[in-house]
């Protein structure tokens, strides 16, 4: 979750501006400045002024003032697609590389709420209770145990929420306990997400 600390200041907006318009007019500078920027597009209201200034002696010298401040804007807007694009791949890397890792993990992982509904989950998860992933998002991860191991597992995904919320925990520390299920011993961690309404819970099979 952000905090105020996260979020851009005026002053940060600012020199971000200031320094994306440094570029634009620079850019408009050049030699050789590109064909996205000599073919401009501007409104039809900024044509028309821009036609009227230019025909009279008197306001000659706005209309390329005018003409420059066109330019540099419509070279700004660029530049800020430009920059939408490369966060958005960026964005786009990250979350795929995310999805591989989380699928061909090799524990069972399962994202679920707090009331222990699965969100999500990978290869591992289901193979460890003998399904699929789509069988088991929506239900809820009791189903796959005891009364008993259900009532451990819950109180596993609270306790580390509340301790979350409480800030009383260092940033990816886990809780974590061990239960019996099927003749099997398996190791539970519950790790809330930042956004605090989900867990990730990691099992592992212990040997007995």
């Amino acid at each position: 979750m952000n905090t105020r600390s996260d979020l851009p200041t005026s002053s940060t907006s600012s020199t971000s501006s200031t320094t994306l318009r440094r570029r634009a007019e620079a850019h408009l500078a050049s030699p050789a400045p590109s064909s996205s920027s000599v073919a401009f597009a501007v409104g039809a209201d900024a044509l028309a002024r821009l036609h009227t200034l230019a025909s009279r002696a008197e306001t000659a010298g706005d209309a390329l003032k005018l003409l420059h401040e066109l330019q540099v804007h419509q070279v700004e807007l660029d530049m800020q697609r430009e920059q939408l694009e490369s966060s958005q791949d960026e964005v786009d890397e990250a979350l795929a590389r995310y999805v591989e890792r989380f699928e061909t993990a090799p524990v069972a992982l399962f994202v679920v709420d707090l009331k222990g509904a699965i969100r999500e989950a990978n290869l591992q998860g289901a193979a460890l209770f003998a399904s699929t992933c789509a069988a088991l998002v929506g239900h809820s991860i009791g189903t796959c145990f005891t009364p008993v191991e259900e009532s451990t597992i819950r109180e596993l995904v609270q306790s580390a929420a509340r301790a979350a919320s409480r800030a009383t925990r260092a940033s990816g520390e886990a809780e974590e306990t061990t239960i019996m299920h099927a003749g099997r011993r398996l190791l539970v961690r519950a790790q809330p997400t930042k956004a605090g309404h989900e867990c990730l819970l990691a099992i592992t099979t212990l040997p007995l």
